[in-house]
C-alpha cells in the first residue's frame, strides 16, 4: 500500500528509492496557520514519518479564508490539534505529536530533541528570531519561512553545517536581534497586514518542497546561504545572498567558536 501511495512521487528521479527516507525523517512545525497547516500536510502526503506541531492559537472565523486545513467545526479548537486530526485521517501510520502552546524557550528542548529539521512558520519576526537563536544552540538546522500581504521570504539555515554562521551569519543577522525587535515593538505598535489564501498556500508549498528537498539531500546548490523573495503579484523571485552581522548577539559567540 505504500509503495502505491507514493508511486507517483518516487518517478521523478530526486525522490526514486526516497520512501524509507522520508519514513524516518523527523520534522517539527512551528506554527500551524496558513503557511504550517498547508505545510504539514503536504510533508504527511509525501511520506515524511514523524510531525511535531506547536502552536498555542486557537481557529478564529478570520482565519478560514486562508488556513485551509481547518473549517467551522473547528472554530475554538486549538489548530495543532484539529491538524494532527487532518492529517491523521490521511495517513494513519505516521506519528505526530501536538504542542499546544507557542514553541518558545521553555518547551524547545524536549520539542526539538531528535528532530531533523524545525520550520519555523509562525506569523512574527520576534517568535522567528527567537524559535531561530534556540535552534542554532541546537546545531538543528532551520526552514524560515513568511508571507505578508503579496511579498513572501524562504531561506534555509543550516546550523548544523559547521562554517554555515561563520560564512552566512544566521536569521538574527537578517531580522535583527530579538533585543532589537523588541525595542522595535515597544516605539511602534505592530501592524496588521491583509493576506489572501493563494499567497499563503504559494508559500506553504514552498516551504514544503525546501523541506523535502533537504531531507532527500537534493537542495539545490543556488539556495545555500540565500533568502529568496516572492513578489506574489508579478510572480517574480529573487535571490539575495546572507551575509552574517559583525557583533550580532545572536550568533557572535557561534561563530567566534567555531
Amino acid at each position: 500500500m505504500a509503495s502505491l501511495r507514493y508511486a507517483r512521487q518516487e518517478l521523478l528521479p530526486e525522490f526514486a528509492g526516497t520512501e524509507n527516507l522520508l519514513s524516518y525523517a523527523r520534522v517539527g512545525i512551528a506554527g500551524c496557520g496558513g503557511l504550517g497547516g498547508l505545510c504539514a500536510y503536504l510533508l504527511a502526503a509525501a511520506g515524511v514519518g514523524e510531525l511535531r506541531l506547536a502552536d498555542g492559537d486557537a481557529v478564529s472565523l478570520s482565519n478560514l479564508h486562508r488556513q485551509v486545513m481547518y473549517d467551522l467545526s473547528a472554530l475554538g479548537r486549538n489548530k495543532a490539534q484539529c491538524l494532527k486530526e487532518r492529517i491523521a485521517a490521511l495517513n494513519p501510520e505516521l506519528k505526530i505529536s501536538v504542542t499546544e502552546d507557542m514553541l518558545a524557550e521553555q518547551n524547545f528542548v524536549q520539542f526539538a530533541a531528535g528532530l531533523n529539521l524545525l520550520v519555523v512558520l509562525t506569523d512574527n519576526q520576534l517568535s522567528r528570531c527567537v524559535l531561530s537563536t534556540l535552534a542554532l544552540k541546537q546545531r538543528l538546522n532551520v526552514i524560515e519561512c513568511s508571507v505578508a500581504g503579496f511579498d513572501g521570504l524562504l531561506g534555509a539555515f543550516c546550523y548544523a553545517e559547521p562554517d554555515f554562521v561563520t560564512k552566512f551569519g544566521c536569521y538574527g543577522c537578517l531580522a535583527g536581534s530579538a533585543a532589537e525587535l523588541e525595542a522595535q515593538a515597544k516605539m511602534e505598535p505592530a501592524r496588521t497586514l491583509g493576506i489572501t489564501g493563494p499567497a499563503a498556500a504559494q508559500m506553504a508549498a514552498a516551504a514544503a518542497g525546501l523541506v523535502l528537498s533537504v531531507l532527500t539531500g537534493r537542495m539545490d546548490k543556488s539556495f545555500y546561504g540565500t533568502l529568496r523573495h516572492f513578489d506574489l503579484k508579478s510572480q517574480r523571485v529573487q535571490s539575495f545572498k546572507l551575509h552574517p552581522r559583525e557583533n550580532c548577539p545572536e550568533c557572535a559567540a557561534a561563530r567566534a567558536g567555531s
